[in-house]
């Protein structure tokens, strides 16, 4: 019983060993994968800085159409076109990895309101996709 103990001890610091070198090998491998998705996560970050930045470039019109007939909704649509503007700073300024620490602590805080945003998200994509096929489908 003591052999088999003496054998296991002593081909411990091969398996460690190779456990390492295959840990290595993974991580050389996976690393442009990981450094291409950080890339795209880069990009799709900064397009969506620009849909923020447009979304409070339209928000802004609206309130500069209601000043002369509505100045107090007016000065609250420009507060909301503020806060979008902040937001887009917000999200430029960050990495990827803080805005998904971010987005998890508010998840976190307010299950209700990401829950709710995600069944609303779902409604409107699902509702695009079927008129985006319904349009690409040839008339018969």
């Amino acid at each position: 019983m003591s052999a088999n103990t003496n054998i296991g001890a002593s081909d411990s610091p091969h398996a460690e060993s190779m456990v390492a070198d295959v840990k290595a090998t993974l991580g050389e491998i996976a690393e442009p994968f990981k450094e291409k998705a950080e890339q795209l996560a880069e990009e799709q970050k900064e397009a969506g800085t620009g849909h923020i930045r447009t979304l409070a470039t339209a928000v802004h019109g609206a309130a500069r159409e209601l000043e002369g007939g509505m100045p107090g909704i007016a000065r609250s649509v420009h507060d909301v076109a503020q806060r979008i503007e902040n937001t887009a700073e917000t999200v430029r300024n960050k990495s990827v990895e803080e805005l998904f620490e971010t987005f998890d602590q508010y998840a976190r805080k307010q299950p209700a309101i990401v829950f709710g945003g995600a069944v609303i998200a779902g409604l409107v994509l699902t509702r695009f996709l079927k008129s985006s096929a319904t349009a690409a489908r040839p008339a018969s």
